[in-house]
């Protein structure tokens, strides 16, 4: 565990994080995981590297997972955190330097990319909300109207004139 007032680099956490992935049998994240932190101290090694660099990197990774895991009915931010030792504040911080928007937006962006490729194609609401990761058709509605300014069906029907 860390300690108290203090943060792990990102090598640290990546070192961390492929350890557990071994334990959990994720054998494939693991060698990701260390390619990766093998990458970054090549790198680290032959130019001086910003301390923001660190953080950029901490925050591809994150993206990676979230691209991986996010369209499951299951998955939670506080997931992200636990798996990068990172509290959900932090993440937040540095998604929002990094990126310009928080890690929840990034999840939601996510889902709705899958959500209208499947309407595009012809899924119900349901389906589609099903398929991106939502529990219920619910959530996807209101992420459509925040995110889009149209619901879902709205968005189909609009698709499906563009094609006429």
């Amino acid at each position: 565990t860390l300690l108290k007032g203090r943060t792990a680099s990102p090598q640290r956490l990546l070192i961390r994080k492929s350890i557990e992935q071994i334990h959990v049998g994720d054998y494939a994240g693991a060698k990701e995981s260390l390619n990766f932190l093998c990458g970054t101290s090549n790198q680290q090694s032959e130019t001086q590297e910003s301390p923001c660099s660190g953080r950029k990197q901490l925050v591809e990774e994150v993206c990676k997972y979230i691209d991986r895991q996010c369209l499951q009915t299951t998955f939670s931010l506080g997931e992200v955190s636990e798996n990068f030792h990172i509290s959900s504040s932090y993440l937040s911080q540095i998604f929002k330097k990094e990126l310009g928007y928080s890690p929840l937006d990034y999840v939601q962006k996510k889902r709705l990319e899958t959500a209208k490729q499947l309407l595009d194609k012809g899924a119900s609401v349901k389906e589609a909300a099903v398929a991106a990761g939502y529990y219920d058709t619910r959530p996807m509605i209101r992420a459509f109207r925040r995110y889009e300014g149209i619901t879902p069906s709205e968005y189909r029907s609009g698709a499906n004139m563009g094609e006429n």
